[in-house]
């Protein structure tokens, strides 16, 4: 070849580019390819080994995350060895739609985790102090709901649904605490009215709380058997988990992960207006006998950002081995019941195969 037609060559190949070909292209198709696959985003043990070292945050250097792929990467961790830490960690999940569409914010390391570490400054929370007479107002709710139509129309329906089913265990998510004021920025949107709209939050979630009552009551009552309640919220006050404690209930998960850890087969799961992906975790790890949680089905909001308890594939897939009713609220106690009329009880068919997932 001529040294012309070899200069002539070398002007005709043009270099590669590797324009828009970013690390986030490439990471958001390979957790798309393994969930395909079948790869599980949340497991049991992992799920358990982020509470425990959540636990010590205090006294270790590092945190270990376990990546869908099966890598790890460690994370600082900025309150070690901190006397008075105003710095306090929660589990962060990563849900489906955040790690295959949404971007996560952090490194690119970060991108095939399905959960991390989030930081909440706590000096906010713990000065706005607690409602007053919050006991009494507990007591007196809770007497209302055993009161109404809403906790007999309930009664009746779970008396049906769990006919045939073995329950061990109930496990509530982010049901909310029902002690601590509403935050100053909350009120000043309200308005002059805002105690009676704080009474009114609490008031449903009481009413939530209740209802996992009644569901206790009704498996003690047909099987003579306990039934263990459990219940996990990571912003739960010290009175909160008082008052729980004292009413049966055993508070889990205080970062926001072991309590999944404790859902099976056997399980009645209760969750109403969370924000973590309790639905896909679910769907993950295990088929509950009975589930109750908002019916509606949703994905994207309006700012076409994934809901922070988004339905995804494999939760589409695990309601079809459930039946559905919906939460029979009384349409005239339905302001007490603060949008319980949105829950949907989800009820495990007979012949569903629970060792597919």
């Amino acid at each position: 070849m001529s040294e012309h037609a070899h200069k002539n060559k070398e002007q005709l190949i043009s270099p590669l580019l590797e324009h828009d070909c970013s690390e986030w292209k490439t990471s958001s198709q390979h957790m798309e390819d393994l969930y395909f696959s079948g790869a599980k985003l949340w497991r049991k043990s992992d799920l358990i080994d982020i509470e425990q070292q959540l636990s010590q945050f205090r006294t270790i250097k590092k945190f270990t995350i376990r990546c869908v792929d099966g890598s790890v990467i460690q994370i600082k961790n900025p309150m070690f060895k901190v006397q008075r830490p105003i710095w306090f960690p929660t589990v962060k999940f990563q849900e489906y739609w955040r790690l295959v569409r949404a971007k996560p914010e952090g490194p690119p390391e970060t991108y095939r985790c399905s959960y991390l570490v989030g930081w909440e400054n706590r000096l906010e929370r713990d000065s706005r102090g607690l409602i007053e007479n919050s006991r009494h107002f507990l007591i007196k709710k809770m007497h209302d709901w055993h009161m109404s139509t809403t906790r007999n129309s309930f009664w009746s329906l779970i008396q049906k649904l769990l006919c045939g089913h073995k329950v061990t265990k109930i496990i509530c998510f982010g049901l909310g605490d029902i002690s601590l004021r509403a935050p100053e920025w909350w009120r000043e949107q309200r308005g002059p009215n805002w105690q009676q709209i704080e009474a009114t939050v609490m008031e449903g979630r009481i009413a939530q709380y209740s209802a996992v009552l009644t569901i206790a009551a009704e498996i003690t009552s047909s099987t003579r058997g306990r039934v263990r309640i459990l219940t996990q919220d990571p912003d739960y006050a010290e009175e909160t988990k008082k008052n729980l404690g004292e009413l049966g209930f055993e508070v889990v998960g205080q970062f926001g992960a072991g309590g999944f850890a404790e859902v099976d087969d056997d399980t009645i799961v209760f969750t109403a207006f969370a924000s973590a992906p309790i639905k896909q975790i679910i769907a993950d790890i295990a088929r509950p006998a009975l589930i109750v949680a908002v019916g509606e089905a949703k994905t994207f909001n309006v700012k076409d950002q994934p809901y922070e308890d988004a339905e995804s594939p494999r939760t589409k897939q695990m309601w079809q081995d459930y039946e559905s009713w919906d939460f029979p609220v009384e349409p005239a106690e339905a302001q007490s019941m603060a949008e319980m009329d949105r829950l949907k009880v989800y009820v495990r068919k007979k012949d569903c195969h629970r060792t597919q997932y």
